[in-house]
């Protein structure tokens, strides 16, 4: 266990629903089942024979604030994707995250043109990339329904070689289709012009940062994002990464 400030977080589903924090982790496992049914992520089939199933866990996270108080009490499952073979259940695997630099420029210019900066987070982001290779993975702890069955999965998952190139890959076609142009000196950067104004998208995963001349404007992006994506609004940014 990693201790907190008092508040433990549990290396496994035992020990977070056994816990003083009991409730709360919980809470946020069932959501985060709750997030892979609705995302129609796997679905349950006996294993073939020659094939094996990679095994999956619980992470439990708390999220702190700028101020350092406790935000929420999150929960993710993770596949062990160190068990899968390259060439059999994945193949590419990279994904690009905005560079630093990219980072401190758009800080600069946000500054100097006196922009607003806004910042989003995508819920359970990977679940939005689809799986194509054929992947079998063991019923999360907690939840094996005692079938012997599997998970053949159909959506990534965080832990799969291929889960951040497969939301990457979601995400950007998303935003060229909307009229936004990638960035040749970082392939995390999008930009578009409206109303004679530059507007700004910069990727970090799951991460996003929103630069507008006006609310409006990056409201409009926002909105066309939680259209197709389930969205947290953070607001105006405070600290990134």
């Amino acid at each position: 266990m990693v201790s907190t400030d008092n508040v433990v977080e549990p290396s496994t589903i035992e020990e977070a629903f056994d816990g003083p924090q009991a409730d709360e982790w919980r809470k946020a496992v069932q959501s985060e089942i709750d997030s892979l049914n609705a995302n129609k992520t796997w679905i349950l089939v006996m294993l073939p024979n020659g094939r094996r199933a990679i095994t999956c866990k619980w992470v439990f996270k708390i999220k702190r604030n700028k101020y350092g108080d406790i935000e929420r009490y999150k929960a993710r499952l993770v596949a062990r994707g160190c068990a899968q073979t390259n060439g059999i259940d994945y193949t590419e695997t990279f994904a690009p995250v905005a560079k630093f630099t990219s980072f401190r420029t758009v800080f600069a210019f946000v500054a100097h043109h006196r922009y607003l900066l806004r910042q989003i987070d995508i819920v359970t982001a990977f679940l939005n990339g689809k799986i194509n290779e054929e992947i079998y993975m063991m019923q999360p702890p907690g939840f094996n329904d005692g079938s012997g069955r599997v998970c053949r999965m159909l959506m990534a998952l965080y832990g799969l070689k291929q889960a951040g190139r497969e939301w990457y890959i979601v995400l950007i076609v998303y935003l060229l289709d909307n009229g936004f142009e990638q960035s040749t000196a970082d392939a995390c950067v999008f930009t578009r012009y409206r109303n004679n104004a530059i507007q700004i998208v910069i990727i970090y995963v799951d991460d996003i940062l929103i630069a507008t001349k006006t609310h409006e404007e990056g409201q409009e992006i926002y909105e066309l994002l939680a259209k197709r994506f389930k969205t947290k609004d953070i607001g105006d940014a405070a600290y990134v990464l």
